[in-house]
């Protein structure tokens, strides 16, 4: 069993930008953590 947090976050701005040749875009963006989190629990 392997147990994490995945700390949150708020994206107060995002801008998608040109499309890369690996299929992703690039991105433009101001974020904002925050004091909240998800337990996440994995099984074999």
């Amino acid at each position: 069993m392997i147990k994490v947090k995945a700390n949150a976050k708020i994206n107060l701005y995002l801008n998608i930008l040109e499309k890369r040749k690996d299929n992703y875009h690039n991105i433009s963006s101001v974020m904002q953590s925050i004091d909240l989190s998800d337990d996440l629990i994995f099984f074999k």
